[in-house]
């Protein structure tokens, strides 16, 4: 009985060991992210807010990869658009908490109300990224983005926005 209850207590004592040992040697971290955007249609004078959630894997300080989905309602019309795309950014390092960023966003938005058949959207931005411990940091950005769709009777329509990008990432 006691070799019984030495083997258990062994057993208890190393399995917080490996778990520990366990999360040190994580290669990737997840990363979400919501983020706020307001812009400005340069052709048309017609402004955009967008509401995005993207999912995806830190896999080091300086790179970032993710999916994304949002909404986002034109002020002119009052369309709203369901943007669809991958996020890449890296990160440079200026001090511990701060970094430049860069990134570009590729995708497409679509709109069933008013019969568009998506487009491509390409949205680079450029900005600041501040991390605040090691679960919460938030990056301001300039972006531009750049939207070509097609009605389906093949008429084209570009966008062309600049705005300012709040993300919270967790």
């Amino acid at each position: 009985m006691k070799k019984l209850l030495l083997m258990a207590a062994m057993l208890f004592a190393l399995v917080p060991l490996r778990a520990s040992a366990q999360e040190d040697h994580k290669v990737f971290d997840y990363q979400g992210e919501i983020n706020l955007m307001c812009g400005l249609d340069m052709y048309n004078e017609v402004g955009y807010a967008n509401l995005e959630i993207v999912n995806g894997i830190r896999f080091s300080r300086n790179l970032f990869v993710g999916a994304g989905l949002g909404l986002s309602v034109s002020m002119g019309d009052e369309a709203i658009l369901i943007p669809l795309f991958v996020d890449v950014k890296g990160y440079f390092p200026v001090s511990r908490s701060v970094d430049l960023m860069a990134g570009v966003d590729l995708g497409t938005k679509l709109d069933y109300f008013y019969g568009m058949t998506g487009g491509w959207l390409m949205r680079p931005e450029f900005g600041l990224h501040f991390q605040f411990n090691r679960g919460l940091g938030l990056n301001v950005a300039l972006f531009y983005e750049a939207y070509g769709y097609g009605y389906i009777l093949d008429i084209q329509e570009y966008t062309n926005l600049v705005g300012l990008k709040l993300g919270f990432h967790f």
